[in-house]
């Protein structure tokens, strides 16, 4: 399980705040899985941010060797730029997506599955019994940059099988 608390994108030069979606940018801060080898484009992420006309969303991608299928949870549902996010990893290597609005203290969770399934879109890459998981800050051209990703906590922890 890895989650990231009131993870986002802020405006290098108002701090605190979001940068504009002016110009749609594709801008984002988040979760990656990556399989082991680093020089293979395989992974799974889930980030907040701005995806070109779909600004303050939060995105989900499967890369296949270099290929990606992506989509989003629509404009607007992150108004801050800002999101709890978290993937939890089954046995079987199955991942699971979830976000909500930052909370303050984790007894408020509420966590809700990404795009209503929490199933990433496309066809998710067989990363086998290790991945490397780590926050990812991400840009597409130079629209909406200089930008900052932050995030107040990361956590990756194993979950017990019950």
């Amino acid at each position: 399980e890895a989650i990231a608390r009131n993870i986002g994108i802020e405006d290098i030069n108002n701090p605190g705040q979001a940068p504009s979606a002016e110009g749609q940018p594709y801008i984002f801060s988040g979760i990656q899985v990556h399989n082991l080898d680093p020089d293979e484009p395989t992974s799974s992420h889930v980030v907040v941010g701005h995806r070109g006309h779909v600004g303050y969303t939060v995105e989900g991608k499967n890369t296949l060797f270099g290929s990606s299928t992506v989509n989003d949870a629509g404009r607007n549902v992150a108004p801050s730029g800002r999101v709890d996010l978290r993937i939890v990893g089954s046995a079987d290597g199955v991942l699971t997506v979830y976000w909500q609005p930052p909370v303050s203290h984790y007894r408020q969770d509420n966590w809700q599955l990404y795009n209503g399934n929490g199933v990433l879109p496309g066809n998710q890459p067989d990363y086998g019994s290790e991945v490397f998981v780590g926050i990812i800050t991400y840009a597409y051209q130079d629209i909406g940059v200089p930008f900052r990703g932050i995030a107040d906590n990361f956590i990756v922890r194993s979950l017990e099988a019950n």
